[in-house]
Parts: structure tokens; C-alpha cells; sequence
């Protein structure tokens, strides 16, 4: 539909009239502008093209096809009057094809461009257009535009509808910089906006109007023609065109499209063979590219940080969200490179501000990886962050080490897991527990066991490999020194900062209902074990099974409730209760909510970090954990938590009976007084020099 147009904010017509361009030289081409009612939508059309002032000599064409609105005939008639257009009627509805062959019969001495009253036009245009023109045997000439099926931005063969971040005349601004002068053959012209050569008319003559009637597939049938004779068609890929699309025919267009269909196949029987093949070459993508490239750079300044992760959530998608919500916070744009699920060999790096930028290359780290360092200087990328590459490839380290080198950036790492010692990643052997970190030959014959998602490397080239990353990176992250001394341990002399995760709370919101009913106690009599977030095999899934059985068997009255998820091997036995997902703002009233006795973090791997600790820390209910990683150092730091042997993880009685102890003692008012967390979590109010030290 075409925009909305306040009169008291519009120049007057008779202003406009006194500003247009005249020049001594005659016209070199017509604009030839077919009308059919839709006053509002013509007034529109012809006010970008008068405030698109080109150098090229034009002159407007406006033929009205017997417009039942006579307010068509009264704008048109004060145009003239102005001596803006030339203002033609037929006195009968002849249809679109034959209105615009009427418009190319007025003057055979110029070029011509047809132009839909449903077209927005900017800038020099008609110029531009024209240098697409230029070599000698170039007949039509078609613009992108919104919605022109091989034609179409940013997404190819749709109507993009979609409001972008930028106005259509700061697209086409942008398009006819990183697009200059870049004409690209077509096998068919696009009618909406197109330029004609006269020589080619001359030749080939001017639409079928027998074959084609009414409208839809005449300037196909004329673009084979033209082709036939030696004529060329080419996209104009420095021009963008808004076009709102199918005004003139409302319903009856998809009717009208299969006629044409049929009718071209019979006159041009290779013509949708053509098209297909231009479609699955698309050599119109890298033009698409460049210009989703330049709105990322556009929104950044040609300064953006790019922060390369996994797909799997959990801590370190938050994490990686809370640095792109301070960075963005303080006017530093974030690009984020994540690895396709289906193919670890793909990525993709995008604007997770900018929407609708769909011609981002995917990165196929088979290729070249000067590819990639060529993309992110592209992208503005200045420096980047390297969170995870659970989901990539093994080979990523190494290429985007390559890349980073190549595009003369810096880059950080942030150790999350223990990947880049291990490809099992979270040090968990066939034990099902923490291994102990032995040495290589260990490792090796668990990897070979026991497999990883990367298959079974080599050891040994596998540390190189991810030392390599480590070892020249800017700076290397652990959010807890128990993480920084493990990764140490295995690259003596690697400077490893602490860095504790931001943590960014929103107000508290209560649980739903739904959610609450899923934990609430159905008898106050039994002890309520609780756990928090996604429990998988790494953060104790099995044990608590275990665990659970056991006081099943037992008979002790107890049930554990997880608030969130848990995949364990089996069927969970029947006193093991979970909430489902929930948001992290209603973790807290979850809790409440749970009535629960204690808390437990049966994770079984040296967590580097854990949000769902904040949680319990600020509340008072006791903390039950292992005495390993970043659990175990926080808790001694706020001077919390009943910490249990390691050996404890393969010892399901010990567990149970330590769980009962406290859980028992804190609803009897036998436990020590547990006091809530009040200290506000680290925010860093100037990541840029608080966290990054940059």
C-alpha cells in the first residue's frame, strides 16, 4: 500500500514545479508512468520522482487508462498545468501492456522507463540507470527493489515486506556506493521499474499486446525477444526501487501470472529453463551481500565486537547475551559467529540487532580462511571474543586463528569448559564422574573409549591445536581461578585473568502457575531436595537418579525436585519431580514456591562457573556440593555450603545420607543460620575498560 501523505507537511505542487530541473538540451529519455485510479499511490510515486532530480534530460509521462476516479485526471491536469509532465488519457481502459506501448510510441527518438505508479524512486536514478545501459547491445535495465522476484532485497524470489532499519532512500544511498557501477545479466527484465533502450524497441518492437492482454509476462516475452536478437537484460544492482506490488490487479494476479506462464512457455519454450538456472546460480547474491555487509557495518561504525559461540545456551549463551547488553549499553555493536547445528563445518557471523540481513555468507571452514578475515574486515569487526566451539568443527581453532591473523584484529578467549584440554570437554571419564585430569595416554585411551562429539582425535594434536588459540590471544578469561589453575596446568606460562561472569538480574517475577504447580508440595511431611536449572549427565543427571532410587528403596520420605530439566539414562523414579523450563527471573519465586529443604548442585565435572549458585546464594535455604571447581570456591568465599568429598560422587549412600543430614537439620532449626547474599553481582559499568582492560 502506498504511504501515507500529509498535505501540511508536502511542498506545494506549484513549489515543486519551480524547483525542477530544466535544461536547454531536449529529453534523452521518457518516463513513461501507465496510471489506472489510485490517486494517493500516483501522487506518491510522482513525488520521488520529481524529488529525484537526475542529470539525464527526462521528461514525464503520465497516460491515465480511463481512471474511473476523476481525481487521477484533476492531479494529472494540474501537473501539466505546471509544466511538471506530459499528461496523456485513453479514452477507454486499454490495459497496461497497451498503455505503455502508446507511451513508448510518443517520441521514437528516446530511451524510455517504465515506471509503475506503485514504484518509489530516489536520488540520480535515472542516471544511474542509464550507465547500466551503456555498453552497446544492453537493452533493458532493472533496479533491486523490495519485491521483483530475481530482483528482490535482501531476500531473493520474495515480497520483502518488512520494515528494515534504514529508510529506501538511505538503502539506495548505500547501494550505489558498495555497488558502483555493478550490472549484472539477467535472463528477463522486471516491469515494475525498467529501462528501455530505443534502439532494441526499434528492433524487437514493443509489448504483445494480443498475446499478453491485460498485463503480466509482456516484458518477459520482449526481454526474449530482445535476447533472440542478440540483446542483453541486466540488474542494475547500484539502484534500489521500493515497489509495493500488485495495486493493479488485486485478486486476479495469480491468474493472471499462470495465463502469462502458459503463453511464455509456448512462445519461448527455454525461458523458464533460463530462469531456474539464474536462480540456482543467483549471480545476484554477492550484490545482496555487499549490501547486508554494509547496513552491519553502517549500524557499527566499521567498530564491532564479534563473539563466537555455540548454539547450546545453558551459562555461556547467557553470559555471551549479558557482554552484548553491556557493550551495546555503551555504544560498542556486537556481531555473534555461531556454528550451524547440521554442519559443525558452517558458521555464520550476524547482527543480533539488525534483522533481516539473510546474505551473510556461510563461513565453510573447507575454503579458504582468508575468506573469513576478508568477511570480518568487511563486517567492521575490530576485535573479537571467543567464548565456545563445542558445535564446530575441530579444525575451527586453527582457521580462526588464521582468520583473526589475517584480518589484522585481536582476539580474547574465555574459558568456559574444558574443551581446549579435552574433546570430551567437561572431564568426565568412563567413570561417569571427574577424571582427575591424567595424563595424555589417559586421556587418550578415554577419548578412544568413550568417543566425544568430535569424534576420537589425537590428544596430544588436540591441545596443540586449541593452545595455539589460547597462547596467542589477547587476553585468556576464566570466570573462577579454579578454571584458570586447571587450564595453567596444562599451558605452563599462559596469563589467564579472572574475570567473573556480569550478571544482569531484572526485577524478580513471580513463577507461573503452571510452574508452581509443578513443585508444590503435596506432602509437607517429606524432605525436599532441590535442584536447579538443566541437570545432564556432566552436571550429576545419573547420581541423582541413583541417589533418588536409593531412598526409594530405602522408603525414606523425601522427594527431589528439580526446578528446570533432567536427562538421565532410564525411566527417573517416581520421587524425582521437575518444574520444566523457566525464565531466570523466576527462579527465585520457583524456589519459594518448591518449599524446599536444601539446595544441591550434584554437578560431577569442575564447573567453571554457576548461575544457578547466584540464585541459591541469595537465598537461605543450605547448599549442598562437591568439593570440586567453581562451586566449591565460591561457596568458601561467602562462607557457605556443605561440601562433600569428591569420592562421594561414586558413593550414592554417602550422598544421600549427608543430604539427609542437612536437609533434616535446616527444617528442624538444628542448622547453622545460612545468611542471603546481599552483595549485588559485578556489572561493569565500562566493560570496555573494567572487563576487557582495554
Amino acid at each position: 500500500m502506498a504511504p501515507a501523505l500529509n498535505a501540511s507537511e508536502l511542498p506545494a505542487w506549484s513549489e515543486i514545479a519551480a524547483s525542477w530541473p530544466r535544461v536547454a538540451e531536449p529529453p534523452r529519455v521518457d518516463i513513461v508512468i501507465p496510471a489506472y485510479d489510485a490517486p494517493d499511490l500516483l501522487e506518491a510515486c510522482l513525488r520521488h520522482v520529481f524529488a529525484a532530480a537526475s542529470r539525464t534530460p527526462v521528461n514525464v509521462v503520465v497516460i491515465d487508462d480511463a481512471s474511473p476516479d476523476p481525481a487521477v485526471a484533476t492531479l494529472l491536469g494540474e501537473l501539466a498545468a505546471l509544466g511538471l509532465l506530459e499528461f496523456r488519457r485513453n479514452e477507454a481502459n486499454l490495459g497496461f501492456p497497451a498503455t505503455c506501448n502508446a507511451g513508448m510510441a510518443l517520441h521514437p527518438d528516446r530511451d524510455v522507463i517504465l515506471l509503475n505508479t506503485d514504484a518509489e524512486v530516489h536520488r540520480d536514478w535515472v542516471d544511474r540507470l542509464c550507465r547500466a545501459a551503456a555498453p552497446a547491445r544492453v537493452f533493458t535495465v532493472t533496479p533491486l527493489t523490495n519485491n521483483g522476484e530475481i530482483c528482490s532485497y535482501p531476500v531473493f524470489l520474495r515480497d520483502n515486506v518488512e520494515p528494515l532499519e534504514l529508510s529506501d532512500g538511505e538503502l539506495d544511498q548505500l547501494a550505489s556506493e558498495v555497488n558502483a557501477g555493478i550490472a549484472i545479466e539477467a535472463p528477463t527484465g522486471v516491469g515494475f521499474c525498467m529501462f528501455l533502450k530505443r534502439a532494441a524497441l526499434d528492433e524487437v518492437g514493443v509489448f504483445d499486446v494480443e498475446a499478453f492482454d491485460r498485463g503480466y509476462g509482456e516484458e518477459n516475452d520482449l526481454c526474449r525477444r530482445a535476447i533472440t536478437a542478440g540483446w542483453t537484460n541486466v540488474i542494475a544492482a547500484d539502484v534500489f526501487v521500493r515497489h509495493h506490488g500488485g495495486q493493479s490487479f488485486g485478486t486476479e494476479k495469480v491468474k493472471r501470472i499462470e495465463a502469462a506462464m502458459r503463453v511464455l512457455d509456448e512462445k519461448h519454450p527455454g525461458y523458464h529453463e533460463s530462469v531456474r538456472r539464474f536462480i540456482e546460480a543467483d549471480p545476484v547474491g554477492a550484490a545482496r551481500q555487499a549490501l547486508d555487509a554494509a547496513r552491519v557495518k553502517r549500524r557499527n561504525g566499521g567498530r564491532a565486537f564479534l563473539m563466537v559461540a555455540h548454539t547450546r545456551g545453558g551459562g555461556t549463551e547467557r553470559h555471551v547475551q549479558e557482554l552484548v547488553a553491556l557493550l551495546e549499553g555503551v555504544g560498542t555493536a556486537v556481531l555473534t559467529c555461531r556454528s550451524d547445528p547440521y554442519d559443525p563445518r558452517h558458521f555464520r557471523i550476524e547482527d543480533p540487532l539488525l534483522e533481516h540481513t539473510p546474505n551473510l555468507p556461510i563461513v565453510d571452514l573447507a575454503n579458504d580462511p582468508t575468506r573469513l578475515g576478508d568477511l570480518l574486515r568487511d563486517l567492521g569487526v575490530c576485535h573479537a571474543h571467543v567464548h565456545n566451539l563445542a558445535d564446530y568443527d575441530p579444525s575451527a581453532p586453527e582457521h580462526l586463528w588464521f582468520a583473526f591473523g589475517h584480518a589484522g584484529i585481536t582476539y580474547d578467549v574465555t574459558v568456559h569448559d574444558y574443551q581446549s584440554m579435552c574433546p570430551r570437554i567437561n572431564l568426565v571419564d568412563v567413570t561417569g564422574v571427574f577424571c582427575g585430569e591424567p595424563g595424555v595416554d589417559t586421556c587418550q585411551r578415554c577419548v578412544d573409549l568413550m568417543g566425544s562429539d568430535f569424534g576420537r582425535p589425537t590428544v596430544w594434536s588436540w591441545r596443540q591445536r586449541h593452545g595455539r588459540l589460547l597462547r596467542d590471544a589477547r587476553a585468556v578469561f576464566a570466570p573462577s581461578l579454579d578454571a584458570a589453575k586447571r587450564i595453567q596446568r596444562y599451558l605452563p606460562g599462559l596469563e589467564v585473568v579472572v574475570r567473573l561472569h556480569p550478571e544482569l538480574t531484572s526485577p524478580a517475577r513471580p513463577a507461573s502457575d503452571q510452574l508452581r504447580r509443578a513443585v508444590a508440595p503435596a506432602d509437607r511431611s517429606r524432605l525436599r531436595i532441590g535442584m536447579l536449572g538443566a541437570i545432564g549427565t556432566a552436571k550429576g543427571s545419573v547420581l541423582v537418579s541413583d541417589v533418588a532410587k536409593l531412598a526409594l528403596a530405602q522408603k525414606a520420605p523425601i522427594d527431589f525436585v528439580v526446578l528446570g530439566a533432567i536427562s538421565a539414562p532410564g525411566k527417573l523414579p517416581p520421587n524425582v519431580k521437575m518444574s520444566g523450563a523457566y525464565v531466570d527471573d523466576e527462579l527465585g519465586s520457583l524456589i519459594e514456591a518448591a518449599a524446599l529443604d536444601v539446595i544441591w548442585f550434584p554437578a560431577v565435572w569442575p564447573e567453571t562457573y554457576c548461575y544457578t549458585l547466584s540464585a541459591a546464594l541469595r537465598g537461605s535455604l543450605p547448599i549442598v556440593a562437591f568439593d570440586l571447581g567453581a562451586v566449591a570456591e565460591r561457596l568458601r568465599a561467602h562462607g557457605r555450603g556443605h561440601l562433600l568429598a569428591m569420592t562421594a560422587m561414586l558413593d550414592p549412600e554417602c550422598v544421600l545420607r549427608e543430604l539427609i543430614a542437612v536437609a533434616g537439620a535446616h527444617r528442624d532449626g538444628r542448622g547453622p543460620q545460612e545468611r542471603p547474599l546481599v552483595t549485588p553481582p559485578v556489572t561493569y559499568a565500562d566493560p570496555l575498560r573494567t572487563y576487557y582492560g582495554l
